[in-house]
């Protein structure tokens, strides 16, 4: 697309934003990361929610036929949600695969459709009393090898939690400003 100047001449310039050709610190460990055979990437879990997923599945895989199948996760289809992970296992010996488990805790709420992880609003929640913003805290996952959330998936959390601490904050000011009279 051809753009011009306020006075109509043409400027040579591209509308698209090409990555920039010098890489960030960031963008060099996460290509050594990538070159590395061992470069699977940090999750966070819940212990005790791992530990089901396993003594769950591993009781059932027994009940099949496969004598040598060890179960492992499945790399390949784990499920995202924000910080935290839907995963399932999967024997590599056998066809045997599980159903999903999620590995997180949740937050109640009265609303329908899915509950936010409660990992997801705890980090937005220590995010907006802190001069860190949702950029950095991907910047700081990514160099420990951890699989950032996306940009604006932390952007929609993030106005979420805001939403709460300004109704809360009003509802302490009322508070307040009945009690001095």
């Amino acid at each position: 697309m051809k753009i011009d100047n306020v006075d109509g001449t043409p400027v040579g310039q591209i509308l698209l934003r090409p990555k920039p050709k010098n890489p960030d610190v960031v963008d060099k460990y996460l290509q050594a990361a990538n070159d590395c055979i061992d470069a699977g990437p940090n999750k966070v879990y819940n212990p005790q929610l791992v530990e089901k997923l396993f003594t769950t599945e591993i009781r059932k895989h027994d009940k099949s036929d496969c004598d040598h199948g060890h179960l492992r996760f499945d790399a390949e289809n784990a499920k995202q949600w924000g910080c935290v992970w839907r995963e399932r296992l999967k024997c590599p010996k056998c066809d045997f695969v599980s159903k999903y488990y999620r590995l997180y805790d949740t937050v109640e709420s009265n609303k329908r459709g899915p509950k936010a992880a409660k990992l997801n609003v705890q980090i937005q929640c220590g995010l907006i009393t802190s001069p860190i913003s949702n950029k950095n805290l991907r910047d700081i996952l990514m160099i420990s090898n951890i699989v950032p959330p996306s940009s604006s998936g932390m952007q929609k959390t993030a106005n979420k939690v805001a939403k709460q601490v300004e109704e809360l904050n009003k509802k302490k000011y009322a508070r307040h400003k009945k009690e001095i009279g």
